[in-house]
């Protein structure tokens, strides 16, 4: 992990203030691993509670989950069937494979209900093609109400 912080994270942070949201694996809480990120890469660390994953990282659920569901299906099946992986080659081999199918099953939209779910898609009014849309006022005019009003509205 700490050669993908200085490899691939870090050079691709931008400067400023950011937050690395990650789950709850082990290696994710290892002190080396936050102390890394915040002292190499200038991040915040957050670990996802164990439980919130659905909510919280819906490309997580729409995508990670049904992958190594499916892997752990089609390994389970070669195992039973020709015996452990020899090689790393037939490790990899079977990763691509995977990956391949998942390409070929997925739908037209298949994030939206992960989406959805961790309350990141806007519900409301939509204009006739589906595009989120408030009706316009009838008129421009600004209505300007007195704190007493106000008052009385939201009591």
């Amino acid at each position: 992990m700490q050669d993908w912080i200085n490899e691939v994270w870090a050079p691709d942070i931008q400067k400023g203030p950011s937050v690395l949201l990650l789950d709850s694996l082990k290696t994710h809480k290892m002190e080396s691993i936050q102390t890394r990120l915040v002292d190499h890469a200038h991040n915040s660390v957050v670990c996802v509670p164990p439980g919130v994953t659905g909510t919280s990282q819906p490309m997580d659920m729409a995508v990670m989950n049904p992958f190594k569901d499916r892997l752990r299906y089609i390994y389970m099946k070669y195992v039973i069937a020709s015996g452990i992986f020899t090689d790393a080659a037939q490790n990899e081999d079977l990763l691509l494979r995977q990956w391949s199918w998942c390409g070929r099953k997925s739908t037209k939209n298949p994030f939206r209900m992960f989406f959805f779910k961790a309350g990141l898609i806007a519900t409301g009014p939509r204009d006739a093609n589906g595009v989120f849309a408030t009706p316009v006022p009838a008129s421009e005019e600004v209505v300007e109400a007195t704190s007493e009003e106000i008052d009385e509205a939201t009591s």
